[in-house]
Parts: C-alpha cells; sequence; structure tokens
C-alpha cells in the first residue's frame, strides 16, 4: 500500500487549505468567475454604445455623502466611535484610511433637522468648552459640539473632497445660546440667522488680513458669531485657528426641508434675504433653496435669478413595509373602506404616538395632548385623547407608542372608517417638530371583532407580495419619473438653476447587496437627469442607525463597510465624466428551469426569476481613450450574458470591476458579521470583450481602453 511523508501530507494539506481560502474569497471559484463567452443559463442581452454620440455631462459632484452634525459623526451612547475621536481629537482612526479611499467627491455639513439648532460659532470653541455645552437636536436628544466646522474642514482636506454648508434658517432654541433681550438685540431670528449665515461664508471664504486690526476684540466670544462684527475678523479667527488660507466652500444650502415648516412665500422671502447677505460676503458662491415642488417657486426664481442657484429636493425611495407609519397633522382625514360580512360587536384600535407642544411661547397650550375623531360612515363614534406617551407631569414624551381601542357597533355590508386630528396647533417660531405643536404617528390601524379581522391603514398593494429587493426596484421608476418631471420644469421656467440631491437614497437602509444595487440605480438616474449633486443620506452609522461606514455596537469592535460604500468608491473612480447614447435589446422570452417564461411575468416565488428586461440596468460614459459601461443585474440566481457593440471606438483592453458578494445568489449578503462578504472584484483581460457574464445580485462597470498612439493604456 502506498504511504505518504509526513513532510508531503502536510504539504498537501497546505496546498488544500490555500486552494479552499481562495474559493472563499470568490476569487478562484470556478463557478463564479466571469469568463468570456461563459453561457450559464440562456438569458441575453444586447447592449449598443456609441462613443460618439455624447448625450450630457457627468458631474464630479455625485458621489457625495453627509456627516453627522452632532455627535461627533453620529457617535452616543458615551462612546467615542464617531467620525472625529474625542478621546483623540483626530479623525478616528480607525476610519482614516476607509474615508481617504471612499472616492467621496463632496461631503454635507449640517444634515438633517439638527442645522436648525446649529450654531457654528460655538463649535469653534475650545475642545473642552464644547463637551460641555449641551445642544437640543430635533429628536430632543442632548448633543454636543464634538464634530465642528474646524474638524469638517479636516476631513473634506483629507479626503480632498469638496464640501457643501447648510445654513441655520431659523434659530432654533435661540435663547439657550444667545438672549436677543439681554443683549439689547432688537432684531428678528431671521435677521440674527441671515448674518450668522454671512459671518459663516467669511469664515470659511476669505482671505486673512496680514495683521490684527485694532478694532477686532481680543478674546474670541461665540455669540460674535450671529454678531455684525468689523470686517475682516471671522477670516482672521479662522486663521487664528490653524487655517490662515481660505476654505473655499462653493455650494450653500438656505436651511433643510423647511417645507416641513413655512409656507412657500414667506420661505422664499427669507432665503432672498439670507442670500443677499451671503453674497455680498463673497459673490462667487453658489446658494440652493428648498424643492417646494411648485411651479411658484420657479417663477419667483425668475424675479430675483442672483438669489438662487440650485433647488434642493431629497427624492428618497421609501419602502412601503410592515413598518409604515402615518402622520397626522392639521385638519386631514384619513379614510379606508372595509367590507364586513357577519356584523356585530367590533373594535376600532390603532397604534398610536403622540406630540404635544412643549415651548414658552403658549402656556395654555403646553403639553395639550392631540384629539383624534372617529367616524363610521360620516357619523362620529368618538373623540379620543392620544396621551398614553406624554408623561404624567407635563413635563416631556415618552418615546413609545400605545395601542388605543373603541368599540363600534357595524352591520353586514361596506363601511368607510376615517380618522382626524382635531386640535391641530402649530407655532412656526418653534421649528423642533417635538415642540413646535401637536401630531399623531399612527404606526398599526385595525377593526376586530365577530371572527374578523381587517388591516386598513394601508389600501393593498400587489407588489408588497415580492422581496423586499424587488419591491424597492420597482420603485426606482418613480424615482425617474420625479428626476424627468422636475428638470422638464427647470428647463421651462428656470433653466439656469441645476438640481442638489444633498439628501437622497432609500428607506429604511439595509446595507445589504441588493441596497447597493439599488444605489447604483439612482445614481445612475441622477446622471441621467442631469444632476449635479448628489449626498447619500448617511456615511456614518452605528447600532442604531445605517451608514455606509459602521461601527455597529456600543462596544465599538464592529468597523465594517456597507455595500453601498463601494457603489460610490466604483463610480466615483471608474467611470467616465460624459454620457454616452445607448441602448438595450432583450429577447422576448427567456429560458427558465420550467420552460419558456414571458417576459412580462414575474414570479413571486422563492427564487424568484424576474424577467430579464427588469433585471439590467445600464449606463454608458466616457473619458479620453476610455470607454465605460454600467451594468446592474437584479436577477437573485441566475448569470445574465451581455453582448457588447461599441461603435466609433476600438477597444483593445478590458478591465471589469464588480461589486458582489461571495454566494452570488444571496441577496441578502452584508458586511456586519464577514468584513469581506461583499467585495468588489477586478478582472483584467489583455484584449476587448464582446460577450459579459453578469453574477446574480452584482452591479458592474467594465472599463474599455486604448490609446491612439498605437501603445496600449493599462488600466
Amino acid at each position: 500500500m502506498f504511504r505518504l511523508s509526513r513532510k508531503v501530507l502536510c504539504l498537501i494539506l497546505c496546498i488544500v487549505t490555500s486552494v479552499v481560502l481562495l474559493l472563499n474569497n470568490g476569487f478562484a471559484d470556478e463557478r463564479n468567475e466571469l469568463k468570456e463567452g461563459d453561457v450559464i443559463g440562456s438569458y441575453k442581452a444586447r447592449i449598443k454604445v456609441d462613443y460618439a454620440a455624447i448625450e450630457r455631462n457627468i458631474s464630479p459632484l455625485l458621489f457625495g455623502n453627509n456627516s453627522k452634525l452632532l455627535f461627533g459623526g453620529e457617535a452616543s451612547f458615551g462612546r467615542d466611535n464617531g467620525i472625529w475621536s474625542k478621546q483623540d481629537n483626530d479623525i478616528n482612526k480607525n476610519i482614516r484610511d476607509w474615508l481617504v479611499d471612499s472616492g467621496i467627491t463632496i461631503l454635507r455639513y449640517g444634515d438633517g433637522g439638527n442645522a436648525e439648532y446649529f450654531y457654528w460659532g460655538w463649535s469653534v470653541l475650545p475642545f473642552e468648552r464644547r463637551i460641555a455645552t449641551p445642544v437640543r437636536n430635533r429628536w430632543s436628544g442632548s448633543d454636543h459640539y464634538i464634530f465642528g466646522i474646524m474638524e469638517f474642514i479636516k476631513i473634506c482636506e483629507t479626503v480632498k473632497c469638496e464640501g457643501i454648508i447648510i445654513v441655520n434658517y431659523n434659530m432654533g432654541f435661540l435663547k439657550s445660546f444667545y438672549d436677543p433681550q439681554k443683549n439689547n438685540d432688537t432684531r428678528s431670528k431671521r435677521e440674527i440667522s441671515a448674518q450668522q449665515a454671512a459671518n459663516w461664508v467669511e469664515f470659511m471664504n476669505i482671505p486673512a488680513p496680514v495683521k490684527r486690526n485694532s478694532s477686532f476684540p481680543e478674546k474670541y466670544k461665540p455669540e460674535y458669531s450671529l454678531q455684525k462684527m468689523p470686517k475682516g475678523y471671522f477670516a482672521y479667527l479662522r486663521a487664528r485657528l490653524g487655517h490662515p488660507n481660505p476654505v473655499g466652500i462653493k455650494y450653500w444650502e438656505i436651511g433643510n426641508e423647511t417645507d416641513h415648516f413655512y409656507e412657500l412665500e414667506e420661505y422664499i422671502r427669507g432665503a432672498i434675504e439670507y442670500s443677499r447677505a451671503m453674497k455680498a460676503v463673497d459673490p462667487s458662491i453658489k446658494i440652493g433653496w428648498v424643492d417646494y415642488g411648485k411651479i411658484d417657486e420657479l417663477k419667483l426664481a425668475t424675479q430675483v435669478p442672483d438669489a438662487v442657484d440650485f433647488l434642493i429636493p431629497h427624492d428618497y425611495v421609501i419602502l412601503k413595509d410592515k413598518k409604515r407609519k402615518f402622520l397626522f397633522y392639521g385638519s386631514q382625514i384619513v379614510k379606508r373602506q372595509i367590507n364586513v360580512h357577519k356584523g356585530g360587536e367590533y373594535l376600532v384600535r390603532f397604534n398610536a404616538f403622540a406630540r404635544a407642544y412643549f415651548g414658552t411661547k403658549y402656556p395654555e397650550e403646553r403639553a395639550v395632548p392631540p384629539r383624534m375623531e372617529l367616524k363610521v360612515d360620516d357619523r362620529v363614534i368618538k373623540e379620543i385623547i392620544i396621551n398614553k406617551n406624554i408623561k404624567q407631569d407635563k413635563s416631556d414624551l415618552i418615546f413609545n407608542s400605545y395601542w388605543y381601542e373603541i368599540p363600534v357597533t357595524l352591520s353586514p355590508g361596506t363601511h368607510t372608517v376615517s380618522l382626524q386630528m382635531t386640535n391641530d396647533f402649530f407655532d412656526k417660531s418653534e421649528t423642533d417638530v417635538n415642540r413646535r405643536g401637536r401630531d399623531i404617528f399612527v404606526h398599526s390601524w385595525l377593526v376586530e371583532g365577530e371572527g374578523e379581522k381587517y388591516n386598513i391603514l394601508f389600501s393593498k398593494d400587489n407588489k408588497s407580495k415580492l422581496p423586499a429587493p424587488y419591491a424597492y426596484y420597482s420603485l426606482i421608476t418613480g424615482f425617474n419619473k420625479r428626476l424627468s418631471n422636475r428638470q422638464a420644469l427647470i428647463s421651462k421656467y428656470a433653466p439656469w438653476l441645476f438640481v442638489a440631491q444633498t439628501e437622497s437614497g432609500y428607506w429604511p437602509p439595509t446595507g445589504t447587496i441588493w441596497g447597493a444595487l439599488g444605489e447604483a440605480m439612482m445614481i445612475m438616474a441622477d446622471m441621467k437627469y442631469g444632476v449635479t449633486i448628489r449626498n447619500y443620506w448617511q456615511l456614518y452609522g452605528n447600532c442604531r442607525r445605517a451608514g455606509v461606514i459602521h461601527s455597529g455596537t456600543q462596544n465599538q469592535d464592529n468597523y465594517h463597510l456597507a455595500p453601498e460604500y463601494y457603489v460610490n468608491k466604483m463610480f466615483s473612480q471608474h467611470f467616465g465624466s460624459k454620457m454616452l447614447s445607448s441602448s438595450v435589446k432583450f429577447p422576448k422570452t427567456y429560458l427558465d428551469d420550467t420552460g419558456y417564461v414571458n417576459d412580462e411575468e414575474i414570479s413571486s416565488t422563492k427564487s424568484l426569476h424576474c424577467p430579464l428586461q427588469s433585471c439590467i440596468r445600464t449606463l454608458a460614459s466616457r473619458d479620453s481613450n476610455r470607454l465605460y459601461i454600467a451594468i446592474v443585474n437584479l436577477h437573485t440566481s441566475k448569470n445574465v450574458i451581455v453582448e457588447v457593440n461599441i461603435q466609433n471606438f476600438q477597444a483593445e483592453k478590458t478591465v471589469q470591476y464588480i461589486l458582489r458578494a461571495k454566494n452570488p445568489k444571496e441577496f441578502n449578503a452584508t458586511n456586519e458579521k464577514i468584513k469581506n462578504n461583499v467585495f468588489i472584484q477586478t478582472i483584467r483581460k489583455d484584449k476587448p470583450v464582446k460577450n459579459i457574464s453578469l453574477l446574480p445580485n452584482s452591479f458592474t462597470i467594465i472599463e474599455f481602453s486604448k490609446d491612439v498612439s498605437g501603445k496600449v493604456q493599462f488600466y
């Protein structure tokens, strides 16, 4: 009998182990390797691209992200794992390399509702004083200025990206930082806020004086940032803080989602005031107004074209799943029809969270709970006080939702059930959504009794039967329509405006491979419709809130990259600046395991073989001597073969970048437990490739290159 020596056995074991490791990393797995001409299944698409047919420029600022204004870049729960480490007073060393390598081209500062409570002059105080200075944020939490404006400047310079800043529009909780009466200041909140914005522009963009002006105060006070100071003082302050040269922030937003709080005409009047004050300091800056989605806004913009340069919509794609809720405010009525079979005694049940006014301006309204009126067939059944989550001493809210039940007698047949809030109160001087007035979130709405149960909060939707990825992918069509309609209106009424999607993404974020594919499709749509700036919803996340860079746990021990991180990186580093004319043709049918299936059918089976037209998304671009095709394959279980036909360009080499999971059929793949479970695979070929095999659940960018001098350039 043949026997192997111990050394030979060890050698074989090492070889086997190495092969297994390679297989696990996906680079040597013959089942997943993308080979030219390797036809797996009978699904084919033909992509035709004309290198000479340029349709539009692609903005380099589509690959941005949001930093988190407070909480040190989303660190919380007493941790020190935000973008900025308060212990080291430097960029978090766990994510520094990821930030540098991210491909981010623009970073937004002042995210979301927190912008209305941000006083930049306090964020430049010495670090110890900032940590001791609490500030209320939009959600009633107590934050600190850990991630101040100087830290933001450091991040932008480290990443080598542009910055975009939101200026505080309405000065939430102004008196907690600066009491105008105590300072004999007769200005309105808006005037103080506009002055703060103009001072911020000077701080960021104006050259510092060579010598200190004798009119400058010797000691800095943060309230100076709200006052009119001698010209050049804030540029001088920046230099004293260690940044003598101007930062040069070009893009500025006037408030965040102000359409929730202000009528259009009121907002426009304020935005014009802001813009003129800010451009008086630096005429080169670009000013953005919140998009109200109304033609009137564009018509008003034509009257003051020097006051606005871009519109700011926040086009989210929202998954309609079990976590949906409905917000009641004002006098709106929500009606639902039910068809009762038996008749008898029923319960109308709804799960609700109420908010009450906790401001000081209207004492009689303080902590008054909302009331909800229930009607059946236009007959008032009962008015319910929604107060279970308001503390008994009326001091604050309990952040839980509770069930409310109302008995009702129903006869067999169809009934109309409605809910309406009856005591709305709205204080426009309080922008904080927890303190501005009353509203009600309803999470569930049921009618139960006689062995029957009706869930009536949301109407039934056929798409709800689809797995989450396809429910999400199907909503991208609506996203495209919004972009197209907005651009058509801008072209007609105010063609000099451009669009900045300073918050755009899908909600709730998943951190999965299919979420990354949806993100890729949204960026492709922005390219197609000429969006200039795009910031994904969140750069940094933790165990409470998702982002593209995570810490994951309270113990700070699970830093990892979400799959969406790689989408920005791939587009930023491996896509062109000119969008090309391209077309995709599909076969009328494709071969499934069970035979030929019509291309209009979407199966809701576990394997979900979607029609090819629904599974492939493409976009082509070019730079000098390079052509790129971005392709998303949404099929959850099958490879798709694409045949590429390029006109007016003779490619000599090909590089293929594939965002994929180790197991290509796992559309829920994440990097939370296995940090390289989703990764970018690179395949280089020393020849042009005509047939490309796309893995299921993958995003691919194919780069074709040539050298006109005859010498091949290989990237």
